[in-house]
């Protein structure tokens, strides 16, 4: 990964969608701008449910800040027992 980058991951659902594990993105970038490109790139994505999570964490704020060396996952609607 590119210390100008950031690593974007993908599970489930979204995986399929995008027919890939993983994909790096220039940063800094904010999540809104971040989610429109990815669903440009892969138009698919924008017909399913997902959640972010940043850094491990799960955010709900779209005006989120990317930054170089970040780590953003594509999560799936998931069910737990």
């Amino acid at each position: 990964m590119s210390d100008k980058s950031i690593n974007i991951l993908f599970f489930g659902s979204c995986a399929e969608a995008t027919e890939r594990n993983q994909w790096q993105a220039a940063a800094p970038v904010t999540l809104c701008k971040l989610k429109e490109i990815l669903e440009q790139r892969w138009p698919r994505l924008h017909q399913l449910k997902y959640s972010f999570a940043h850094n491990q964490q799960i955010v709900n704020d779209l005006n989120t800040k990317l930054c170089p060396g970040d780590e953003l996952a594509l999560l799936p609607p998931f069910s737990g027992g």
